[in-house]
């Protein structure tokens, strides 16, 4: 129980720290001490600890030795989750037409596997659908999202059919994304994947994963993709700390 309930506090005092940063704080600018933190909010140290060394790994905040701590300007240079890797604004950036055709959607009890990358359980409730992406009506993704029915549990057909996922997110569902951690494996087609991507069965392909967090450090979406590799280019940048 007191386990639970420190994760619960020092992503609470996250969530608040980077409201702080991002609203009244400057780049450079000296964050408060742990001890004016702790009597600010009224949390322990331990927790104060935890929620900083979330916000370093954010890219929220650096540390000097023996000077303190700092906000930094890594997180201003960061793209928008929209940018990132929101289908729809991308294609539309780079002038092609977007369109999604939603091949199944339902309610569901998720597997162990999908139940622990929400942080659910195998009794919980998740929507899951599928949806193959297309740009000026070519095949580029075939996608597959779960999200927690119980922050969502007025989602409907329509509304995926009809508005982007994350602006849906944010703008019907008042859920606001912090971050979202994405991975990209290389492999090979099945044979769905191939009738669905229009390619040949074993042809290479792009495996990626997306784990999506908000404000209040809950997770909520996890989704996976196939893309046949020849279509996009997959940049990653690194930030060194401090």
């Amino acid at each position: 129980m007191t386990d639970k309930k420190n994760i619960s506090l020092h992503s609470t005092l996250s969530a608040k720290l980077i409201d702080y940063i991002q609203h009244k704080g400057y780049v450079h600018q000296q964050m408060p001490s742990e001890r004016d933190i702790c009597q600010t909010y009224q949390v322990s140290r331990t927790t104060v600890r935890r929620a900083l060394q979330e916000l370093e790994v954010l890219g929220y905040i650096y540390k000097q030795h023996g000077k303190g701590t700092y906000i930094s300007d890594h997180w201003k240079t960061k793209q928008d989750v929209f940018e990132g890797f929101s289908f729809t604004e991308y294609m539309t950036s780079i002038g092609k037409t977007p369109k999604s055709i939603v091949t199944d959607f339902n309610i569901e009890h998720p597997n162990s596997f999908i139940a622990h990358q929400l942080g659910l359980s195998e009794t919980d409730f998740v929507f899951c659908f599928s949806r193959i992406r297309l740009a000026d009506d070519i095949p580029m993704l075939f996608e597959t999202t779960y999200l927690p029915h119980a922050l969502f549990s007025t989602l409907t057909l329509k509304d995926i059919e009809q508005i982007p996922l994350y602006q849906l997110l944010e703008t019907n569902f008042h859920q606001s994304i912090l971050y979202a951690d994405e991975t990209c494996q290389a492999g090979y087609l099945t044979e769905q994947e191939a009738k669905l991507l229009h390619k040949e069965v074993k042809e290479n392909c792009l495996r990626l994963t997306r784990q999506t967090v908000n404000k209040q450090f809950q997770l909520l979406e996890y989704t996976t993709s196939v893309t046949h590799n020849d279509l996009f280019v997959y940049r990653v940048r690194h930030y060194k700390r401090g």
